[in-house]
């Protein structure tokens, strides 16, 4: 966030010349804390995609799906569900008005986006499926109205989420992106897991915090984990 235009320029310009055909960034209340709002961390990711495009590669935006307070940000408003009144997030009204608020931010970057991907889980609040499906469902069509060949998708893990609940309301039209394999029983696990997805007509892709970078409230780095890509693939 720090870098100037030339400097972002040029560090999506060493992205294009290592061969990557796109960039990943995330949005989310943790970033927007150092800067009183999300509006400066937005300029700087809308130039990011700018830049990216202009190199002919695409632009992933990756958001927090429910998390929306904490992290140095704070907004008391902040209401997930309320269980004495209803069993799902989705049915009470000052959760729909924390997500609305929250969907209709990110979704001002969807003009810029080729594809977003949600993730719903570590850090999240939703318990239940349907409440994932639901408000996925809700930001996918928020994100469609600015940008209708926007690619949709939602972060698995592998069975965090029950894919077939999830459907009830996001449909088909949805990408599910599951981990990678780190030993031979995750193997069988993604593989499982891919399979299922298949079975339910979701377009099927992969993931993963460890596999081109790492944290990014970590030091900052770019690395590929070459003997880790050799062993899985």
């Amino acid at each position: 966030m720090s870098y100037s235009d030339d400097q972002l320029y040029e560090y999506v310009k060493m992205m294009k010349h290592c061969g990557f055909t796109g960039i990943q960034v995330t949005d989310m209340c943790s970033a927007w804390a150092n800067f009183s709002g999300y509006e400066f961390v937005h300029q700087r990711l809308r130039f990011m995609a700018d830049a990216a495009h202009s190199m002919g590669m695409k632009f992933t935006l990756w958001v927090w799906g429910a998390e929306f307070n904490g992290y140095g940000w704070v907004d008391d408003s902040v209401i997930y569900y309320d269980y004495y009144a209803s069993a799902y997030s989705r049915e009470c009204p000052e959760a729909l008005a924390t997500f609305e608020k929250y969907y209709s931010i990110y979704a001002e970057l969807a003009d810029c986006s080729d594809r977003v991907i949600m993730h719903f889980n570590d850090p999240g609040n939703l318990q239940d499926s349907g409440d994932i499906g639901f408000y996925a469902a809700m930001f996918r069509d928020m994100c469609r109205e600015s940008n209708p060949d926007i690619d949709f998708g939602v972060n698995c893990y592998t069975q965090q989420i029950d894919l077939a609940a999830m459907k009830e309301f996001t449909g088909e039209d949805v990408t599910v992106y599951s981990t990678i394999p780190h030993n031979e029983e995750e193997l069988e696990e993604m593989r499982n897991f891919r399979q299922y997805a298949r079975d339910l007509g979701l377009k099927v892709g992969v993931w993963s915090w460890n596999l081109g970078e790492m944290e990014i409230d970590q030091i900052a780095e770019m690395n590929v984990n070459a003997k880790l890509i050799a062993e899985s693939y």
